[in-house]
């Protein structure tokens, strides 16, 4: 995930309607505002087996072994995005439902070497959590992360094991670069969504356009999106490159969804991913986008049935 953390550490540019007919192939005029987001003409790469004509009607599925869905003991650290480095004295909320707007289920708080021990955490499920300092010291930001999935193991003597998990944080000092960086000043009424391009095989696709549509289609006017060199924002990179990475700046809060395009070869377009994210205002919110699915998780193998 550090490869996301350098997403916070800044982006921008780029926002309206969009229309795909039933191939998932994008058919707005060129004049459309979501032209200006997903116009990439490259051949994405990548491996896209099973899905290589984008979304048609239906997204891929994953057979979850209903015996793998157990809540096992969590160890873990909490640690800054872009130096990974321990942050000390940080608050996780752990979100066993992968909603973190409602009541957390658990509340943890990392000690002097980041550490966090005593929780719980459920397998082969997505799980969302938060992590933040003192606000009053202006450390870091609030920092949420949705469709955590972690893989079923066993014990040599039976029984699921338990987990080790490495939560993120952003500092302050990474999100105020951003104006520095990119000219654009992030509005504390808003949120920052951060996340990666993925293909089948969970490796990052080079040559991928992402937007933010609500419901009805409709991308915020404030919308900026970015893309990355090396793990690193890069104002002239105008598509994912080898690293997958995306930032968004300026996304109102509420509920979005987050879809990933290339290239069909023709002039148009593939719906290729899909997940949504629920923005928090003055926050990062991490979310990815997995190729040929719709919700943003992609369970591991040791959680489908064999």
């Amino acid at each position: 995930m550090r490869i996301i953390t350098i997403v916070l550490a800044s982006a921008l540019a780029g926002c309206g309607e969009k229309d795909t007919d039933d191939t998932g192939t994008d058919t707005n005029s060129s004049g459309d505002r979501f032209s200006e987001f997903v116009y990439i003409t490259d051949v994405a790469t990548g491996d896209f087996t099973g899905f290589e004509s984008g979304y048609t009607g239906t997204w891929l599925a994953q057979d979850v072994d209903p015996a793998k869905l157990v809540t096992v003991s969590m160890t873990g650290d909490v640690v800054d995005f872009e130096s990974n480095d321990e942050v000390k004295e940080a608050t996780v909320e752990i979100f066993h439902n992968n909603d973190p707007t409602g009541t957390p289920d658990q509340v943890l708080t990392s000690n002097d070497d980041g550490e966090i021990s005593g929780g719980e955490w459920p397998v082969c499920t997505p799980v969302a959590y938060s992590t933040y300092t003192d606000p009053d010291l202006n450390d870091t930001k609030v920092t949420f992360q949705v469709n955590e999935v972690y893989g079923y193991s066993e014990e040599k003597k039976g029984g699921a094991s338990a987990v080790s998990v490495q939560l993120n944080s952003v500092s302050s000092s990474t999100y105020q670069v951003i104006p520095s960086l990119l000219g654009v000043s992030p509005d504390t009424d808003k949120g920052i969504v951060a996340g990666t391009v993925y293909d089948v095989n969970g490796d990052p696709v080079e040559g991928a356009q992402v937007v933010a549509v609500d419901a009805s289609g409709n991308i915020p006017d404030t919308l900026v999106v970015k893309y990355f060199v090396d793990d690193f924002p890069n104002r002239d990179q105008e598509w994912t490159s080898a690293d997958g990475l995306f930032v968004m700046v300026n996304v109102p809060t509420g509920d979005w969804s987050l879809e990933a395009y290339t290239a069909d070869g023709a002039g148009g377009h593939f719906l290729m991913g899909s997940t949504n994210v629920n923005v928090i205002a003055d926050s990062i919110n991490i979310s990815s986008v997995y190729i040929g699915y719709g919700d943003g998780i992609s369970y591991p193998s040791s959680c489908l049935t064999k």
